[in-house]
């Protein structure tokens, strides 16, 4: 089973536990974790393990990495139960949480707009679609457009961006992106656009000729 664990000790507004025992806004240590917290992560698990790349659990398991602060964050968020959410919309928030966190954000990003707010639906948080094109990069809750030019994203794409399989979009050009291309894009069958110029890739793209779109 997944085993996260609360990492986080300060006094910031997130909803994760003090030192203190309690979280941000109260909750007993006992009742929100054995309640909530505790449901949240098998949920989390069950919807997880059928579709995520092979490395993802045992990276979510182990402390800094950017899947477990997504893990982490999503199953101590108190304002999204997982229990009413259908699994798409479960793997979304987790893969964009993650992509945010494998490209170091907050830190180096320029516009973190609505980024990893409890209280705002994932297709609200800052996009360049919104700002360069002026239409939303979702349709029915669906993320189309992942676009964040030139937004100071550093770091490395993360696998699990191939599992954001209604995108249609990706745009990270001009930005501080270092690694290879995940192969796992060759996954996404709506891919039909993909800009990665301006950054400091590695490797080919030779993967892409399976998506007869690109």
């Amino acid at each position: 089973d997944y085993q996260w664990k609360k990492f986080d000790d300060d006094d910031d507004d997130d909803g994760l536990f003090d030192d203190d025992g309690y979280d941000d806004d109260g909750y007993d240590d006992d009742d929100y974790m054995e309640e909530f917290y505790n449901e949240n992560i098998g949920i989390l698990y069950e919807v997880l393990g059928p579709v995520m790349p092979a490395d993802t659990q045992k990276l979510a398991e182990t402390p800094g990495t950017p899947q477990y602060k997504a893990a982490d964050w999503l199953i101590a968020d108190h304002l999204f139960h997982l229990e009413d959410y259908e699994d798409w919309r479960i793997i979304q928030r987790f893969a964009m949480a993650t992509l945010f966190y494998a490209t170091v954000g907050p830190s180096s990003w320029i516009n973190t707009d609505g980024w990893l707010s409890p209280k705002e639906h994932e297709c609200d948080w800052f996009s360049s679609t919104r700002v360069l094109h002026d239409y939303e990069p979702c349709e029915d809750g669906r993320l189309k457009e992942l676009m964040l030019i030139e937004n100071g994203l550093n770091g490395t794409i993360p696998e699990e961006i191939s599992v954001l399989t209604s995108l249609f979009n990706i745009d990270l050009s001009s930005n501080d992106l270092t690694g290879e291309v995940p192969e796992s894009i060759k996954k996404l069958d709506n891919l039909e656009e993909l800009f990665l110029y301006s950054n400091s890739l590695s490797g080919t793209l030779s993967f892409l000729s399976s998506l007869p779109t690109v």
